[in-house]
């Protein structure tokens, strides 16, 4: 049986609002019964009250940017958009409750070597879970060199950019390097290279395709590398999605004999009426399917779960159990543990769950 893990819910209050660039935002949270974290951590955020409908859903991950401290107070920075959550996130007001769901995370933190050296490339905003864990390296004295590169249109437009430089300024193991245009073969050339070290890239997804296809050039093995939210994609990535529709559906083409039509048909109804929780991911852990009884069980609609990963109601389970899981399904293992998992309503639940690869005619997953 898994070690029962406490609600990690936790109350906040809403403290201010700052512009950070033209148009990104740092948000303060108080909450009210403070909680550790480590740099490089996330968090959920939910608004109890949405001011404007939003088909994800009431609440957002995001990484926590200041270091932490006894008074409780947490920071996010994020981009505006015109989705219903960051225009209802913007109009808080002081004082107004939030609930604060979290920490996760475990990709970005820190090496407890501090012998490794550490390549931080981030697109824009994605320098989020970057800010906290250059500030306590150098509170820490981490010994290894960290070099930071961020990319944006202009560094009017880079979030904290003239903060990333003061906070810097003097410290020769750790550098800050910023560019106004995409990375080129040429700008990977001049980024520190070796067996030792390790590379976080953190960004849209076509940053993160872009920027591990041109660190992979360059010779950096998969091991290397480490992720959060986005994974490369590759061709059987694409295949996957392109079964599916934007909104989960399966895509049929109807070009197809009626006969096999009919059998996916079946297939169909018999998952979408299983009382079991399935879902279908890529290989990256992106979901793209999702049955009724997902939906019932996590309290997430289809919605709301398309494009998510299961992080979504995971990350409830100790570091070392997610580098088993992405090992075994990397190595196109069956997996059968038992997990606590927490619903859209901050309950916990526990699970036997069955993850096992779907191959291709190759043996391909």
């Amino acid at each position: 049986m898994p070690e029962k893990i406490a609600s990690r819910n936790h109350s906040a209050k809403f403290l201010r609002c700052e512009p950070v660039s033209c148009d990104a935002f740092k948000l303060s949270f108080k909450v009210e019964f403070p909680f550790s974290y480590e740099p490089g951590q996330y968090v959920w955020i939910h608004l109890p009250n949405l001011k404007y409908v939003d088909p994800k859903g009431d609440r957002r991950a995001f990484s926590i940017i200041n270091p932490f401290n006894h008074e409780g107070e947490i920071e996010i920075l994020f981009r505006s958009s015109t989705s219903g959550f960051k225009r209802s996130i913007l109009e808080l007001t002081a004082g107004e409750e939030v609930f604060i769901i979290g920490p996760f995370g475990s990709s970005f933190l820190l090496s407890p070597d501090r012998k490794t050296p550490l390549v931080l490339i981030a697109g824009g905003v994605g320098v989020a879970p970057f800010i906290n864990l250059v500030q306590t390296a150098l509170t820490l004295g981490y010994d290894a060199p960290i070099d930071l590169l961020c990319v944006d249109e202009s560094t009017a437009r880079m979030p904290l950019h003239q903060r990333l430089v003061d906070l810097v300024a003097g410290h020769a193991t750790i550098r800050y390097s910023f560019f106004p245009r995409i990375l080129e073969s040429v700008d990977v050339e001049n980024i520190p290279f070796s067996p030792h070290h390790l590379y976080y890239i953190s960004g849209t997804q076509g940053f993160v395709d872009h920027v591990h296809t041109l660190l992979c050039q360059r010779g950096v093995f998969e091991h290397q590398f480490r992720f959060e939210n986005f994974y490369p994609t590759n061709p059987e990535t694409i295949l996957m999605r392109s079964l599916f529709g934007p909104d989960g559906s399966p895509f049929v083409p109807q070009t197809e004999p009626m006969h096999v039509l009919q059998r996916r048909s079946i297939l169909l109804a018999a998952i979408q009426s299983s009382s079991h929780h399935i879902i279908i991911t890529d290989i990256n852990g992106l979901i793209v399917f999702a049955n009724k009884a997902a939906q019932q069980i996590t309290g997430y609609s289809l919605e709301e779960m398309i494009g998510q990963t299961p992080r979504l109601w995971g990350g409830m389970m100790p570091k070392s159990f997610y580098e088993r899981l992405w090992k075994s399904k990397l190595e196109g293992h069956t997996i059968d543990e038992e997990i606590i998992n927490r619903r859209k309503d901050g309950s916990l639940y526990e699970v036997m769950a069955h993850i096992a690869p779907i191959r291709d005619e190759s043996g391909h997953t």
